[in-house]
């Protein structure tokens, strides 16, 4: 019962006025409101409230996946991605990381991911609209999108390869059996795989079929990655327009999980 009395004395002064003599001491002893999470079932109602509505969030340890995360959020409310709304999804400035990463930013989040399926799914449905060699075309663009986005690699790289390696990865891409997202590019891969056949002019053997496409891609290099390239941009239209513009962005160890070891931004201190 002595201690109590001693506690009530001292608790006190910043009691006193409520609650602005708390929130004071509080912003000058650099107390926020991760002090006190953890027990807000401990906490009576009108403590909680301005806990939660005055008290700043502590500015310390916000990593690259904080910042993802408030993108995702923003996203997926359709929110603007903007330095202004991400610094209020985290409830401080956060300056340094944030110009780090929406300057330029280089990592989708799982919204921007689907938005881009979506495109590129709708993209390839209406296929049997266009003409033979313009579908022809669009087919062959999504293949070359998804390559890209499945190896890690630029479009002009995969644009450049020969013989065997077009079919390597066309193989490797059909066979994959990852998590949700490889297997929707895997299912959309394909889906215009089987549509660039049955567009192709000649009728013929899967090997020949493969030779087709290796000869189709590497006939004019430049011209390919250029298309290849239109296509990934227009199914891009409505994303960010700080999220780079390239296959990259999408690759899947970004998506795999929030914070993996390729990451170490993502780790916080």
């Amino acid at each position: 019962m002595t201690d109590r009395r001693l506690l009530i004395g001292a608790t006190y002064p910043i009691l006193e006025n409520w609650p602005h003599e708390f929130v004071s001491f509080a912003n000058e002893a650099g107390i926020g409101q991760e002090q006190f999470s953890g027990a807000n079932e401990l906490h009576p109602s009108w403590m909680q409230a301005v806990i939660d509505e005055q008290l700043r969030r502590q500015k310390r340890g916000v990593g690259a996946c904080d910042v993802k995360g408030a993108i995702e959020a923003l996203s997926s409310r359709g929110r603007a991605v903007t330095q202004a709304n991400v610094r209020s999804e985290l409830g401080g400035s956060h300056a340094t990381i944030i110009n780090r990463m929406l300057g330029r930013r280089r990592l989708a989040t799982q919204h921007e991911h689907a938005h881009l399926l979506d495109k590129l799914e709708r993209a390839a449905g209406g296929l049997q609209k266009l003409p033979k060699r313009s579908g022809r075309t669009v087919a062959r663009n999504t293949l070359i999108v998804l390559a890209a986005i499945h190896r890690n690699r630029s479009i002009v790289d995969v644009c450049g390869d020969e013989g065997r390696a077009v079919i390597e990865w066309v193989r490797e891409v059909l066979n994959d059996r990852g998590i949700l997202g490889r297997r929707r590019v895997r299912d959309l891969f394909q889906t215009s795989w089987a549509s660039y056949r049955a567009l192709s002019s000649t009728r013929c053997g899967d090997d020949r079929v493969d030779a087709l496409v290796t000869l189709e891609v590497n006939r004019a290099r430049t011209s390919s990655a250029r298309s290849a390239q239109h296509h990934l941009s227009r199914a891009m239209d409505g994303l960010d327009r700080r999220l780079a513009r390239s296959p990259a962005s999408f690759h899947f160890h970004k998506l795999d999980g929030d914070c993996n070891e390729e990451h170490a931004e993502c780790r916080t201190p």
